[in-house]
């Protein structure tokens, strides 16, 4: 939900995610980029907006900040669904960001949390913020994370948000899961 708010700043304009990055995200290891574990595909057009609209529509936010939001994470955003899915509320969402793992990273993002979730969230979601820290994605790449538990509408959902720095670009990772899967459960490499 934090992906869609108001604490991951606007990354830098420069940057795209288009086909031409190759150290984006491919599903071949001999490249680079993150590799999925098996059970999430790539979200089509189509419902790549309809769930950044819907994950909107948790937060409050003005018509001009979702429109703006919509155009910026078109081009930084790759989203994955799991397979066989009737609903897209579980996905991993992959932003490049200008933003690298640190301990002021870590205190401004907990700092936002804390203080602004009960404020961005809209009505019939209750937001808990279970864990934060540093971690390694397999001794290689550092990360902060944050992991909270929502309830929307009677539904628990987890979200499991990273930002990681891979071959000097940060990303942030936000992981949607009703089972509070990890960076270690969806991605089988990262290079």
């Amino acid at each position: 939900v934090f992906f869609i708010g108001c604490v991951n700043p606007p990354p830098n304009k420069s940057e795209d995610m288009s086909s031409n990055d190759a150290d984006i995200i491919n599903k071949a290891s001999s490249q680079k980029g993150f590799i999925l574990s098996e059970g999430f595909i790539k979200a089509d057009d189509e419902t790549f907006l309809s769930i950044l609209i819907d994950a909107q529509g948790l937060v409050n936010l003005s018509a001009q900040e979702r429109s703006e939001n919509l155009i910026r994470w078109k081009k930084n955003t790759e989203i994955y669904i799991k397979e066989n899915s009737n609903n897209y509320e579980e996905n991993i969402i992959i932003n490049k960001s200008p933003l690298t793992p640190s301990q002021n990273i870590l205190d401004m993002f907990k700092e936002q949390i804390e203080s602004q979730a009960n404020q961005l969230l809209a009505n019939g979601i209750e937001f808990k913020l279970t864990n934060s820290g540093f971690g390694k994605y397999h001794d290689m790449f550092e990360y902060i994370f944050f992991k909270s538990k929502l309830n929307i509408d009677g539904l628990n959902r987890y979200s499991c948000q990273y930002i990681i720095s891979v071959n000097n670009q940060g990303y942030h990772i936000v992981v949607n899961t009703a089972e509070g899967l990890g960076i270690d459960d969806v991605f089988t490499e990262i290079n």
